[in-house]
């Protein structure tokens, strides 16, 4: 240890090298943090939503699929920027069990819309023919998983579908991140969350470089202060030596 403090060469190279690996390590762990945390909220927001559309559009819907307006189905599912995914669907015979589908956001030619393809937690809300027949659809609260459906009776003429989108992995939102960063592109609200979690890191990794600093500054000073206090000693034993003789 104490060689290793007293080489200059071999300290900054292996200091560098643990501040290097402490930034990537905490890096990775802090910002995976801050991907939990983000999505999780992202998440929580779209319960919300869900309630909202499952307790106001139903009426909206069923005006919809009785007047055959492909053009305002169009717009209702274009109207959340894919931010999750929105299928109405009217039922192409009397006993509603062949489906037609009017309009999917996710049919859209952007990119995000066609990854809500593959959406999960999908929840279909049936649409009657008379808007005062409803399905009651409810999450108890934003951490909720599955909502809750109590269906009245009615003639069901459709169904309004909502699904979450799937979110990015995590390795491939980290990577997309470090690369727009570097470029100097990464401005999404989550990047700026992401940014912040980044120079906490990069501040551990400076702050693990100065610590191991200190401690050969430290070091280097008590070696310093043995070797001239062992100078002193002799001189002063071979003083008395001559005082002796």
């Amino acid at each position: 240890m104490g060689n290793f403090l007293l080489n200059r060469s071999a300290f900054f190279f292996l200091s560098l090298a643990l501040s290097f690996l402490v930034v990537g390590v905490s890096m990775h762990h802090i910002l995976k943090s801050a991907y939990e945390s983000y999505w999780t909220a992202i998440d929580r927001v779209q319960t919300v939503d869900f309630n909202l559309l499952a307790s106001t559009a139903t009426g909206t819907v069923s005006v919809i699929i009785q007047t055959d307006n492909r053009e305002k189905a169009e717009e209702f599912v274009d109207s959340n920027y894919c931010l999750f995914r929105i299928q109405i669907e009217r039922c192409a015979n009397e006993a509603c069990q062949v489906m037609e589908t009017m309009a999917d956001n996710a049919r859209n030619e952007r990119a995000r819309c066609q990854a809500l393809e593959n959406g999960k937690q999908t929840l279909r809300i049936p649409i009657f023919q008379d808007a005062a027949s409803l399905a009651t659809v409810s999450f108890n609260h934003a951490y909720s998983k599955q909502a809750d459906v109590a269906v009245e009776t009615g003639q069901r003429i459709g169904y309004l579908t909502l699904s979450r989108g799937s979110f990015i992995p995590f390795e491939a939102d980290y990577k997309d991140f470090l690369s727009k960063w570097l470029k100097g592109e990464a401005n999404a609200s989550r990047h700026e969350i992401y940014k912040t979690s980044a120079s906490v890191s990069l501040l551990l990794g400076l702050l693990t470089f100065l610590i191991l600093f200190i401690v050969r500054q430290f070091y280097i000073s008590q070696v310093k202060r043995k070797i001239i206090t062992e100078k002193l000693l002799r001189v002063i034993d071979r003083k008395i030596e001559k005082k002796s003789l």
